[in-house]
């Protein structure tokens, strides 16, 4: 599935499994993380319209909470963005036209009353 990096961080600032200590991510693509977010303490992307797959950041979300109904409980982060993102009352849709076509697209875009980020 691909989004944009604002999107996914978005995800991960509000879509993440509460309460929020009691899970962290194994198993990161440490690299790919540099290069999207400036840091992971807030998931600010480095260029918020760069669109991403999920996929590619995928990782293994573990429960180390103190609820033993949950212990050793595993889920997959691209999983759980892809449940968020279907939860959403609103979505954030790129799309490719030519040039030429932007002031058509515009007026249909205001017409319609959505937002254009």
């Amino acid at each position: 599935m691909k989004t944009t990096a604002a999107e996914f961080s978005r995800f991960l600032l509000e879509g993440w499994p509460t309460p929020s200590d009691d899970w962290y991510m194994d198993d990161l693509n440490n690299t790919l993380w540099e290069e999207t977010f400036k840091n992971n303490d807030d998931y600010k992307p480095n260029y918020p319209n760069q669109v991403i797959k999920v996929e590619d950041f995928d990782a293994a979300v573990l429960y180390q909470g103190t609820d033993p109904k949950k212990k050793g409980e595993i889920k997959s982060l691209a999983a759980l963005s892809k449940i968020w993102q279907k939860s959403q009352k609103s979505m954030t849709l790129t799309i490719r036209f030519p040039k030429t076509e932007e002031a058509k697209v515009r007026a249909i875009l205001n017409r319609e009353k959505l937002a254009v980020i």
